[in-house]
This record gives C-alpha cells, sequence and structure tokens, in this order.
C-alpha cells in the first residue's frame, strides 16, 4: 500500500514538473529585414566613345622611308563598374601590292610598257609589313612586346597592355609605325592592312 502511494506521488510531480516547463514564459525579440539583394558589376570597353568600336583605329598613308607617321590615339574607357586589365593583340597582317608606278615596276624588274603602264615582266616584292616598325605606347609609355617592333613581327597573341582600369578609368592608346629608311623603290604605293582587337578582362584574369 505504501508503495502504491508513493509510486503515485512520484508520478503527480513528474506529471506536475512537465506541466511547468510547457507553460514556462520567456522574453523575446525578433527584427526582419526584407529586400536584400546581391547584384553583378559590369565590365565594359569604350573606345574613342563608341560602344561597340566599330571604326577603323589606325590609317597613316603618304609613308616616308625613314620619316614616323602621326601616331594615332585612341581613347579607352572603362564604363563598367568593376576594375579590368586591357590586353591587345594585332592580328591578320597582310601585304598588297596596292598600285604600282614606274619605279616601282623597274625595282621589280619590269618594264613599264608606256606612258601610264602597265609594268610587264616584274616580280612583285609585297611585304611593306617587314619595312614597318611599330609605335605603340600607353599614356606616354611603350608597351613591352608591340613598341617598337616590326609589324611583320608582332606575336599576334594577347599582350597586357595596362592593368587596374578601374570603373570610369580612362588611358590613351597610342599607334603608329615608321617605314624603314631603307625601304626602296620596290615599296612605293605598298600597303599593310592589320586587325586591332582590344580585351578588358576582369582584374587578375586573362583573355581565353
Amino acid at each position: 500500500m505504501k508503495r502504491k502511494i508513493l509510486f503515485s506521488l512520484m508520478t503527480i510531480a513528474l506529471v506536475g514538473a512537465l506541466v511547468g516547463v510547457g507553460v514556462h514564459a520567456y522574453f523575446s525579440d525578433i527584427e526582419t529585414s526584407t529586400g536584400n539583394t546581391f547584384t553583378a558589376g559590369t565590365l565594359d570597353l569604350e573606345v574613342d566613345s563608341e560602344n561597340p568600336w566599330t571604326s577603323t583605329g589606325v590609317t597613316a598613308s603618304n609613308m616616308e622611308p625613314g620619316v614616323a607617321a602621326t601616331d594615332v590615339d585612341l581613347t579607352c574607357e572603362n564604363v563598367g563598374t568593376i576594375t579590368g586589365d586591357l590586353y591587345m593583340r594585332i592580328t591578320s597582317v597582310t601585304d598588297s601590292g596596292n598600285t604600282i608606278n614606274e619605279p616601282e615596276c623597274a625595282a621589280e624588274g619590269g618594264t613599264w610598257t608606256s606612258p601610264s603602264g602597265p609594268c610587264t615582266g616584274n616580280t612583285p616584292v609585297d611585304d611593306i609589313s617587314t619595312q614597318i616598325t611599330l609605335n605603340c605606347e600607353v599614356d606616354a609609355s611603350p608597351v613591352t612586346g608591340l613598341d617598337n617592333v616590326l609589324l611583320s613581327a608582332v606575336p599576334g597573341t594577347w599582350t597586357l597592355i595596362q592593368d587596374d582600369i578601374a570603373g570610369s578609368g580612362t588611358i590613351t592608346l597610342s599607334i603608329g609605325g615608321t617605314l624603314s629608311s631603307s625601304a626602296a623603290n620596290e615599296y612605293q604605293g605598298d600597303r599593310s592592312t592589320f586587325t586591332i582587337e582590344l580585351y578588358l578582362a576582369q582584374d587578375g584574369q586573362t583573355p581565353p
């Protein structure tokens, strides 16, 4: 009998303790912030106020042996919001005879058939890119690998020309060339065309 009473008292105490846990009050507070966002930055290159760049960037005519053509200045601006590194490469260098006159005809071993030509029997020398030395500077500082290099010998690979261009940052890229002082009559009127590519990469990254 005593055991039953003791067991009953223990059961009542346990139930009372559990009930007490269930109804125990406590203080609290909660704060809520809404409208939180993650937004990607932008990286965007503008050249001479063009975006995309569609104009012919560099043109030099009437080049003379031993005389540097006037450099062409290209304004390059990162109109994005994050910092980028600017790379450049020159590709698709192509030489052509373009036009031929009497002095070039004679220098190439041909015969100028009349006062107005044409030239016959000549062996064309159409490699004027081997006679043109590039000038390439950024903000008046030479670009290693592209400055003082023959156009025919440009690597055709990406060359870093300026790192850490912040959003709204601007640089001046100057490109020109000098026709060799040893370029003789066989180069009169000849032309070399090429492609300039500029690549703005995320800071610390490289072109593919």
